[in-house]
């Protein structure tokens, strides 16, 4: 009577088969060598199996129950570096969204995140890990780009799991923060005038003049070619984005900022000195080489302008102490923040005050114009 093959319970999926092997090496000796085999996952409706060797038992066993353990805390032994993952995340990033995401996803990995992780493997990311990075980048640049770092970091790992480079994102742990609002700020006529006419020693005075009577937004306003203007229309067709360091032209984000819009005599007469020598295809701003201004810079001569405005109404104040019928002047104006700190995108709201309150437009009309 032949003898039974002995039937094995089936294993299930993450407990590993074991069993002990004869191997025949080139000389044509033999010798034992256990081997372990662990289910990882599936892929594609395939199983995938990792495989261990050993001359004991014990040598696999202990190498089988490492490995488990460390994909039960979300540890891959394969899984690369944070920086390498993240170069190779905005390669991919590259063929599939807008360049003025990409460029997002660059400024905020490159600049926060790979500082900080980029030399930690993915599977020793913890929550922990995430939670600190994302304080510090509070404490040093508020909750909103913290929370924003975090959006970015967690895509990253997302696509991570998927890819069975590890089994859980570190950053589902971690809750948002609390934002704070940024106080919208919208100057007045009297504030606009002062900032314009410090403007005028820049420059860029011609850029803050259709910027504040247009509502462009930053971009917009330096992507401007002089084919863009006909007679008294100004057509938005382009964006100007900064990323890793260099400056190019980009679509806009939406369909709706692609938009003609009326353009005053006065801006027309403001930009004409801008005009002479330049081709059509020119850019409207751009440096004495031909070359796109660096949004970066914009914001940094804005920010001069507004502390030399400021500081020269401060000085017409404090000459005031002398006349005494204007005392009660100085009195009223010390009440509140000279010419308030204002960011270049508040100048989108300063136009749209102006079209509302000025020239009585629709919230509608005034949504077209700003695209």
């Amino acid at each position: 009577m032949p003898k039974r093959k002995i039937k094995h319970k089936a294993r299930a999926d993450g407990e590993g088969t074991i069993y002990k092997r004869e191997v025949k090496r080139k000389d044509g000796s033999t010798y034992i060598r256990w081997e372990a085999k662990l289910t990882i996952g599936y892929e594609n409706g395939q199983r995938k199996r990792k495989t261990f060797y050993g001359a004991t038992q014990k040598e696999v066993l202990d190498k089988l129950s490492s490995t488990k353990q460390d994909y039960a805390l979300g540890i891959s032994p394969n899984a690369p570096l944070f920086e390498s993952f993240a170069f190779q995340w905005l390669k991919e990033k590259a063929l599939r969204v807008k360049s003025q995401t990409l460029a997002d996803y660059h400024y905020e990995l490159e600049g926060f995140a790979i500082p900080l992780l980029g030399h930690l493997s993915l599977e020793k990311i913890t929550p922990t890990h995430i939670q600190n990075h994302i304080m510090q980048l509070a404490d040093k640049h508020g909750t909103k780009r913290a929370n924003r770092n975090k959006q970015y970091i967690s895509m990253l790992f997302n696509d991570a799991v998927a890819l069975e480079l590890i089994v859980r994102n570190p950053c589902k742990a971690i809750k948002k923060l609390q934002e704070e609002r940024q106080k919208m700020v919208i100057w007045n006529p009297d504030e606009a005038y002062r900032f314009l006419e410090t403007a005028k020693s820049s420059k860029l005075y011609p850029l803050f003049y259709l910027a504040m009577s247009t509502g462009l937004r930053r971009g917009e306003v330096l992507a401007l070619c002089w084919s863009d203007i006909d007679r008294h229309f100004l057509s938005v067709k382009r964006n100007l984005i900064e990323s890793q360091g260099q400056v190019r032209l980009s679509e806009p984000k939406t369909a709706s900022s692609i938009r003609t819009i009326d353009i005053a005599q006065d801006v027309l007469e403001v930009l004409q000195p801008l005009r002479n020598r330049a081709e059509d295809d020119d850019l409207i701003f751009r440096s004495s080489v031909g070359t796109p201004l660096s949004p970066r810079n914009v914001l940094r001569e804005f920010e001069k302008v507004q502390s030399q405005a400021r500081e020269q109404w401060l000085m017409e104040i404090e000459s005031m102490a002398s006349n005494p019928e204007l005392e009660r002047v100085k009195k009223k104006l010390e009440k509140k923040e000279i010419l308030p700190h204002a960011r270049f995108h508040d100048l989108r709201h300063y136009h749209a005050s102006h079209l509302i309150l000025i020239e009585g437009k629709t919230a509608l009309e005034v949504a077209q114009r700003l695209g």
